[in-house]
């Protein structure tokens, strides 16, 4: 063999070589299904304040929520919540979301229609959309009365700015990963005033299947980090005069997953 074809065949080499990586690179794992333990449904925007949330007890420790792709990206979620008669929101495996990809927006149809608020605000027909800015930052959730939230990035901290210019909560950052939320309620002319906050600890450092995607079920908080936490603490305090705070709110939740050998969490099965 000469000089010439022996450099051509090292050449051939390292270009297979070379495009086998970028192959094994383009690999991520994706969600089929998620446990719906791994999710959070209350205090999500996209459903307003709800009162009460059940569960459905047949879906505790079976994946509740089953995703379907086209083109790389979730065509369909099935599982969700749903108003059974006028009482509280269940979260069952009969609802579904059909999602639509436009520029930097995805517009969610949620079928059967359950009212998440007041149900003669809402048209069973419109979607709830989700805007995003082209670096895949969520910029806003527009909900099927036309109601909407905005959000405002400021260094390690996000406000959620409601229509009126108003600030409905401060999301606080650490690491890339969401830490804390606050949302504060001022009733000066009654003496009243109410503070929540959410508290997401006990993250890991490994890769989060969620995140970016605030437009899926249950997965808002989770896809504004870059790790998984696993742990949600929230506290409720009421004050008289919005100095002195009296805690009268705790719940302590804890969900930790396995791992899969490419490190990602088990909230579910992988493609």
């Amino acid at each position: 063999m000469n000089k010439r074809n022996r450099l051509l065949v090292i050449f051939s080499i390292v270009l297979l070589t070379s495009g086998c990586k970028k192959e094994e690179k383009a690999i991520i794992p994706r969600l089929k299904n998620c446990y719906i333990n791994a999710l959070q449904f209350t205090d999500d925007p996209r459903y307003f304040n709800i009162p009460e949330i059940r569960i459905d007890g047949s879906l505790i420790g079976s994946p509740g929520i089953l995703f379907s792709y086209q083109n790389g990206k979730v065509s369909r979620s099935t599982g969700g919540l749903l108003m059974v008669g006028f009482g509280p929101l269940m979260l069952t495996d009969l609802p579904y979301d059909s999602l639509v990809y436009a520029a930097n927006s995805v517009l969610v149809y949620s079928k059967p229609f359950s009212p998440y608020l007041v149900m003669q605000t809402e048209d069973p027909d419109s979607p709830t959309i989700y805007e995003y800015y082209k670096d895949g930052r969520l910029k806003a959730i527009i909900r099927r009365d036309q109601s909407a939230v905005h959000y405002s990035y400021q260094d390690d901290m996000i406000k959620e700015v409601n229509l009126n210019g108003g600030i409905d909560r401060n999301f606080y950052f650490e690491n890339g990963n969401l830490i804390k939320i606050t949302k504060k309620i001022e009733l000066p002319d009654l003496n009243y005033y109410r503070l929540k906050e959410i508290l997401f600890q006990d993250y890991d450092n490994n890769p989060n299947p969620f995140k970016g995607l605030f437009h899926l079920p249950g997965a808002f908080f989770r896809a504004f980090s870059v790790n998984n936490f696993t742990r949600i603490i929230i506290n409720e305090y009421h004050s008289t005069d919005n100095v002195n705070f009296e805690q009268f709110y705790k719940s302590d939740c804890w969900y930790r997953p396995g791992y899969n050998e490419a490190g990602y969490p088990m909230f579910g099965e992988y493609e």
